[in-house]
């Protein structure tokens, strides 16, 4: 579950970066997968900062 986290997080700095006109160019194909995502990033980081705290939560849970 932590893996899924850091990739939800990962994913979101890339729409962020895909939105930003200052972005490198290989950046810019992401908005064709996922417009809505490029449009508000801050959705992705919202959802992998829920995951992370539920993965903490299990990982915590199990001790």
């Amino acid at each position: 579950m932590l893996k899924i986290a850091c990739g939800i997080l990962t994913s979101s700095a890339l729409f962020y970066f895909a939105s930003n006109r200052d972005a490198p160019s290989w950046t810019r194909p992401f908005c064709t997968y996922g417009d809505v995502f490029c449009q508000n990033p801050q959705w992705l980081l919202y959802v992998g900062a829920i995951s992370l705290l539920w993965a903490l939560f299990l990982k915590v849970d199990r001790i």
